[in-house]
């Protein structure tokens, strides 16, 4: 049997980026932070979930924890690739 694992949905706005996680418990977690913000984080949706986990600005994901991150309607498969912020990158098509 799989362990249960986060997930993760992200509504990225103009001003603000939303960031809804639940947890392998199922409880449901959430983020505001600002888009542009580059003196405090390089991406605003890393970061939500980074807020969210516990993390500080730079940690590396544990996608060992991390089963689906919905982004806009658009699902990324962080645990897929050994670099899974690439993945990430990627299906924002930077």
């Amino acid at each position: 049997m799989n362990p249960a694992k986060w997930e993760f949905w992200i509504e990225r706005g103009g001003t603000y980026t939303d960031v809804v996680g639940r947890s392998p418990a199922g409880i449901l977690h959430e983020c505001r932070l600002l888009t542009d913000n580059p003196d405090a984080y390089d991406d605003a949706a890393l970061q939500g979930i980074r807020d969210i986990l516990g993390l500080r600005p730079g940690d590396p994901l544990p996608c060992y924890a991390i089963k689906s991150v919905t982004i806009d309607s658009a699902i990324v498969a962080l645990g897929t690739s050994p670099d899974p912020e690439a993945n990430y990158t990627a299906a924002l098509g930077r």
